[in-house]
């Protein structure tokens, strides 16, 4: 009798073994959407979905090579509805488990951006983890509808270049759904977004000769951040202003600041190395105020005026004129943002978690208080490295 029990348990146990998997899906079953754009006309959606050609992607050989993406739209009073229209025009299935990057229009930043959010949070079949960008100037249709070099996948064009810029070029920065959300969310921090522009012939860019030309007639670039208060738009910051908000946020990699030179003509490239920005909030009287200290370390990339590197009051000087650069830059962000009553550098989340009493006083209200709000800020900078040379050649060739 036992030695029945133990067949039957172990059969049991096998069988459970060979099931299939119940939510499987088959590749041949499928369109792997990489990226989607989103538009808004007459409280309609629409949507356009960038689809990979796994054949075309593969191939080596380009002569009569079809394009390695296309593109599936769709127009309806939701999301999740316009979606599933597109199953009218898509032989297979849209997929979303690969998405790399959500382009929003303007009009759809403007209105708001909960119903994006909550089909992108709340179905199974989406990471969080895809970058969000707002077309700026332009549809976002138009926009994955680019061709672009380098890269066979307009979309991975568009992440490279993302994450790329966001190492080495301070004003932009990526932010994926995951973090969008908990900005939105958060007590004391109002969100922004990458602005992506699209310069040039739009029609040419739709078409493979704007890859043969060895300047592009269509491109496609990031400039600047697009403000929010809560979910939605209000306004754009230019790359210098932007600087100052990645400044504030702890987000800059390494960047490059222009500099007159000292009394001279020309100008000297720094190369910022590392940055740290401490924010210090502080109840003076019972009236808030934000303490900035910043410090950043720099390298001397590029000179083209006759300078003397080798004299450390020379590197000094360039370190005071470099700070006063950077207090200039971020002073003006603030100024910005505080006209706009957007905190988008997060000082009211420093009093949430210094002084939760007085934030629970005020948070209903910050955006006013923040408007008023001073801003003592410090700046300090200093020169490491002069490069691999130690005067420039300008010099060494006049002497």
């Amino acid at each position: 009798m036992k030695l029945q029990w133990r067949f039957l348990l172990g059969f049991i146990l096998l069988s459970l073994l060979l099931t299939g998997c119940w939510s499987r899906r088959e590749l041949n079953d499928l369109a792997i959407q990489v990226a989607v754009g989103i538009d808004k006309s007459d409280d309609l959606f629409h949507l356009t979905a960038q689809v990979v050609e796994p054949g075309e992607v593969a191939k080596k050989d380009s002569s009569g090579a079809r394009s390695p993406v296309t593109t599936y739209s769709a127009t309806g009073r939701s999301l999740i509805e316009t979606y599933r229209k597109m199953t009218t025009t898509s032989p297979r299935r849209i997929y979303g488990a690969h998405l790399r990057m959500i382009v929003l229009s303007e009009e759809v930043a403007r209105e708001g951006l909960n119903k994006v959010m909550d089909l992108f949070s709340r179905d199974h079949e989406f990471r969080t983890d895809f970058y969000v960008v707002v077309a700026k100037n332009t549809k976002a249709e138009n926009i994955l509808k680019i061709i672009t070099p380098l890269e066979k996948i307009p979309a991975n064009r568009l992440l490279n270049s993302l994450e790329t810029s966001e190492k080495y070029w301070a004003p932009v920065l990526g932010i994926s759904l995951h973090e969008l959300i908990n900005d939105i969310v958060s007590d004391g921090r109002q969100p922004v977004l990458t602005a992506l522009e699209l310069k040039g012939d739009l029609e040419v860019g739709k078409t493979e000769q704007n890859v043969k030309e060895i300047a592009p007639e269509a491109i496609l670039h990031y400039v600047g951040l697009a403000i929010f208060k809560q979910d939605k738009l209000i306004g754009w910051f230019d790359e210098e202003n932007s600087k100052g908000v990645t400044y504030l946020r702890n987000k800059v990699k390494n960047t490059i600041g222009v500099l007159p030179c000292l009394d001279k003509e020309g100008e000297i490239n720094i190369e910022v190395a590392r940055s740290n920005a401490k924010i210090k909030p502080e109840l003076k009287d019972g009236a808030p105020q934000i303490h900035v200290e910043l410090k950043v370390e720099a390298n001397i990339s590029e000179v083209s005026c006759s300078i003397d590197l080798t004299q450390r009051s020379t590197l000094t000087k360039l370190e005071r004129l470099m700070e006063h650069h950077l207090e200039k830059m971020i002073r003006s962000s603030v100024r910005q943002a505080q006209k706009m009553k957007s905190d988008v550098f997060g000082f009211g989340e420093e009093f949430h978690r210094s002084e939760p009493e007085y934030w629970a006083t005020v948070k209903n209200n910050w955006n006013q208080i923040f408007a008023k709000m001073p801003v003592q800020l410090k700046v300090e900078v200093k020169v490491r490295h002069s490069g691999t040379i130690g005067n420039p050649i300008m010099k060494k060739s006049k002497g």
